[in-house]
């Protein structure tokens, strides 16, 4: 019953984005916006809902130290800051929709719809990106979690590059390779990491478990080996493009 508070969301060309009291886009029967903050699908608590916010807002506070100590314009801050901006403004549809539920051996999987939306002022390419995150590992229970608020970021270079494909029409040129996006998500998951005071890190996959420093080198073996290897154990057909234009995304889960 009570209002968004005004912040970044409001955009001057979009006059429905002033108005405090618009929720989820007035589509209260298939999403949730507990905080004002993200539209989650019904598969995310509200509580989970303002988790993933905290935990987005930890991922901005990394990448901002990047920004003051390798500077504002170095790769390391801007690659890290498009992938916390493409989740979207506060109280903003742009097309993705944060989800909860079984994602596999991952810690959460992007699918980049190939059935567009409908083009709005807020949503110009009429994107349909579903990040759902693994409820068995209850990565959304948490407000305050470097290894989430990193793995968000991670999952953000999937998402940015997924808007980008789609704003593309499609093109095969703009489609990455799951090599290109993977390398690019771990590399922004690493140094997101080390802002936030954590010099190395592992990753598991199935019965294997991999050590590396912050950010990972994501080079090909030997220079790289230990990424190398973890690419190539967890993520088959690398070669392959990473989004499939036969990729459907219901909205409404």
């Amino acid at each position: 019953m009570s209002a968004d508070s005004a912040g970044p969301g409001q955009h001057p060309e979009n006059p429905q984005s002033w108005n405090m009291y618009t929720y989820v886009m007035n589509n209260p029967l298939k999403l949730v916006d507990p905080s004002g903050q993200f539209t989650c699908a019904s598969s995310v608590s509200d509580q989970q809902c303002d988790n993933f916010q905290a935990l987005l807002d930890q991922a901005q506070a990394a990448a901002d130290v990047l920004g003051e100590t390798v500077g504002w314009d170095s790769k390391q801050y801007i690659d890290a800051q498009r992938a916390i901006d493409a989740f979207g403004d506060e109280g903003v549809d742009n097309g993705v929709t944060i989800a909860q539920g079984n994602t596999g051996s991952y810690a959460a999987t992007t699918k980049v719809g190939g059935n567009r939306s409908a083009p709005t002022r807020i949503n110009p390419n009429g994107q349909n990106i579903l990040v759902t995150y693994s409820s068995s590992s209850q990565w959304l229970d948490s407000s305050n979690n470097a290894w989430v608020a990193s793995s968000i970021a991670h999952e953000g270079v999937h998402v940015a590059d997924g808007s980008d494909w789609v704003s593309s029409g499609f093109s095969a040129s703009a489609n990455p390779s799951r090599l290109q996006t993977e390398s690019d998500a771990y590399t922004v998951q690493g140094n997101i990491l080390r802002a936030l005071g954590s010099p190395q890190y592992s990753f598991g996959h199935g019965s294997a478990n991999f050590q590396f420093s912050s950010p990972p080198d994501v080079r090909r073996a030997p220079a790289g080996a230990e990424t190398w290897l973890m690419l190539k154990a967890s993520y088959p057909n690398l070669e392959n493009d990473a989004f499939s234009r036969n990729t459907r995304v219901n909205r409404s889960q």
